[in-house]
């Protein structure tokens, strides 16, 4: 009886020791989510308003290789390219358009400029919106994630003249 009490003792210390090994490494924080596969560039970028505070502005549509999506209430937008800009955007179109068509057309006119760096791109009463060239950081990217930055759309303050025409 006594060598069949040690026996199991033997066998539960091993395998308490097998189990302690298996452990999860104790990280305990937040995976971050993979990066895309290689060859894929996920496109992003933020739209604000112009006003002395910006504010991020929802419902902006983006429209880049013939997807076009909207702008969430951080003003964010995404695109997922399933390979690199060059191989999706012929050289002679490689833009991107903003249009605001869609808000609330007392606080953004659809004719009014959309800035991006340090340049005003006239925004047109046209489905597409205002053309704007993708920058060579953007087009160059084999794969990854890049950024378009902030994109900025005119606010027409009910208490201030509208902004000469451009």
């Amino acid at each position: 009886m006594r060598k069949l009490s040690t026996a199991f003792l033997i066998a539960g210390v091993a395998a308490l020791v097998s189990l302690a090994g298996c452990g999860g490494g104790g990280g305990g924080g937040i995976t971050p989510p993979p990066p895309p596969p290689p060859g894929q560039v996920i496109i992003t970028g933020v739209v604000t308003d112009n006003r002395a505070t910006p504010l991020p502005v929802q419902h902006v549509l983006v429209k880049l290789n013939g997807v076009t999506v909207e702008t969430n209430a951080s003003g964010q937008f995404s695109f997922t390219l399933p390979s690199p800009p060059t191989t999706l955007i012929a050289p002679t179109d490689a833009y991107f358009y903003v249009s605001t068509r869609i808000l609330n057309q007392t606080d953004y006119a659809d004719d009014f400029a959309v800035t991006y760096g340090a340049l005003t791109y006239s925004q047109l009463e046209t489905v597409d919106g205002a053309k704007i060239p993708i920058p060579s950081n953007v087009y160059s990217a084999a794969s990854g994630t890049v950024s378009l930055g902030v994109i900025s759309v005119i606010y027409n303050d009910p208490n201030s003249p509208p902004p000469p025409p451009f």
